[in-house]
């Protein structure tokens, strides 16, 4: 991941955003962290889908969740209540792809997971808006 985004941290990137999800969204935060060592306009901010996303994980995924949020430069949800159904999510994966410039995402296209979907998403975007581009 570091080696990704990298060279965008070279060019300018000034923010990466993630929903703070486990799993890869937070490591990514992780190697934000250590980029921010030598690149200080690198910024991190979390917007999560609703309120309380991490209520029904263990208390160490919890406790390392809440460390991401305590070092992030922006945190904020999306629905400011908490989850009520997966539309929150669909709505989450439409924001991020309208609202990024460009997107790193990891998935393994045989696999079921949750980074197939704003995938999905961002092919759907009409290609005469300012299109992510992909790496």
């Amino acid at each position: 991941m570091k080696q990704r985004l990298l060279p965008l941290v070279e060019d300018g990137l000034e923010w990466v955003i993630i929903s703070g999800q486990l799993g890869t969204e937070l490591w990514g935060a992780e190697v934000v962290f250590e980029l921010q060592e030598d690149y200080h306009q690198l910024k991190l901010g979390v917007l999560t889908p609703f309120l309380k996303q991490e209520e029904s994980w263990n208390e160490t995924n919890q406790e390392f969740y809440r460390s991401i949020l305590a070092r992030a430069d922006f945190v904020e949800s999306i629905f400011n209540k908490p989850y009520e159904g997966p539309e929150q999510l669909k709505i989450k994966n439409r924001y991020m792809v309208h609202k990024s410039d460009a997107m790193l995402i990891i998935f393994e296209a045989e696999k079921e997971g949750s980074a197939r979907y704003p995938y999905f998403e961002a092919m759907k975007k009409p290609k005469h808006s300012h299109t992510p581009s992909f790496r």
